[in-house]
Order: C-alpha cells, then structure tokens, then sequence
C-alpha cells in the first residue's frame, strides 16, 4: 500500500507538470465594460462633480457643486447613487479624501453675506471649507485662521494631512490643523504624496488683481 500511495503521488506530481495551471492575462483597460451614472441633484442649474474617493466598491464618494454656492456630495452604495444633505449653508467641495469608511475629509468654500452695497445687492464673501465625517455624520473642522477657498487635500495617514488654496497651507498631525506659511500669490490647485517626507502641491500664480482664480500651473514640492 505504501508503494501505491508513492506511485499516485508521484503521477499526480508528474501530471502537474506537464500541465500546470495558467493564471489568465490582465484585462486590457480598454475592454474594460463602463457605464454612465448622471448626477442631477433637484432644483441645481447644474451639477459639477469635482472629486472622488472611495474606501470599497460599495462606498463610494462624489463632490463639487450644483450651480452658484450649492455644494453637492454624493454616495454610491454598489448600486446607486445618492445625495447627501450637508448642513454648511452655501459652500461648494472640490476635493475628498479619506482612510476608512468612518473617517473621511472633504475640502472647499463657503460663502456668507456681509451686508449690502449701496445698490441693495447682498455683499458676499467666502472662507475656507473642511468638514469631516465620523462615520455617523458629517461635521466642520476647525482650522484657524481661515483662508479663502480651499482646492487640495490628501493625507499619508489619519495624523498627516494637508490641505491647500489660495495662499494658504494647512496641515494636521496630533496637535490639530495648524495653518503654515505660503506665497499669498500662489493657490495650492492639488497635492499628493509618497510618504510624510515626500508631498508635491501642483500650484499656479493667482496675483490679488486677478479675476478668475486659473493661470499657468506651477509645480512645488516639499520634501
């Protein structure tokens, strides 16, 4: 019985061999099957999606605004699409990011009325933006002082993240969001990273007699 079991290994083995198992090739992205999901969030002149980030296939999430001062967010469970309801008055998102699916960082602008002009139109002004959700909701960060809009954000862990726009820089560790120092001239457009020693911020010239905040981008890194 012995030397069966040995022979019926060593045929088993021999078999193998000669016919091992191929793993199949990677897909080629460009046969990769997509689909359209159209956002239009009720009563909004549009809907502008600027940002996602997902922590799983079932937890997915979109950012940007719906037309003038109407921030929108987004949630995909797997299968649809939903809006979320965030309580910060006029404010638009451009950029989430996140760790887990209960600890998640969405960053922007919101907008406030500072009184009337002589013509009896509202005067508007705007400040930066950084919420947080916990898992059970979403909530305002405190990061003072403020700036005006905010359009980057990434973090290398929960204790190291960065967020930027125009003329400013903040970054949190275990002491909190603190505010560091950064050209008044330049807005930080996007940041991303490869360690908490290796972060690049993309940003671009933004002069204070400049209308729209676009220009030729620039590239800094902090190292």
């Amino acid at each position: 019985m012995r030397f069966a079991a040995v022979l019926l290994l060593l045929f088993f083995a021999s078999s193998c061999r000669k016919n091992p198992i191929v793993a199949p090739p990677p897909k080629d992205p460009r046969t990769y099957t997509w689909t359209i999901d159209t956002l239009e969030y009720p009563g909004s002149l549009q809907t502008t999606m600027r940002d996602i980030w997902g922590s799983s296939p079932t937890d997915v999430y979109a950012v940007g605004d719906g037309g003038i001062n109407a921030g929108n967010m987004w949630h995909f469970d797997g299968t649809v699409w939903s809006p979320i309801n965030l309580p910060f008055g006029s404010f638009a998102l451009w950029k989430i990011h996140g760790f887990s699916l209960n600890n998640i960082y969405a960053a922007g602008v919101r907008f406030y009325q500072t009184g009337w002009d002589s013509s009896g139109n509202p005067v508007v002004s705007d400040s930066s933006l950084l919420i947080h959700f916990d898992g059970t909701q979403w909530s305002e960060v405190k990061h003072n002082p403020r700036s005006a809009f905010l359009l980057g954000l990434w973090g290398n862990s929960p204790l190291d993240i960065w967020a930027g726009g125009l003329g400013a820089l903040y970054h949190y560790d275990s002491t909190g969001w603190n505010r560091l120092s950064y050209p008044s001239d330049f807005a930080i457009q996007d940041i991303t990273g490869f360690s908490s020693k290796d972060v690049y911020f993309l940003s671009y010239y933004y002069p204070s007699s400049a209308y729209f905040y676009w220009s030729s981008p620039n590239l800094c890194v902090k190292s």
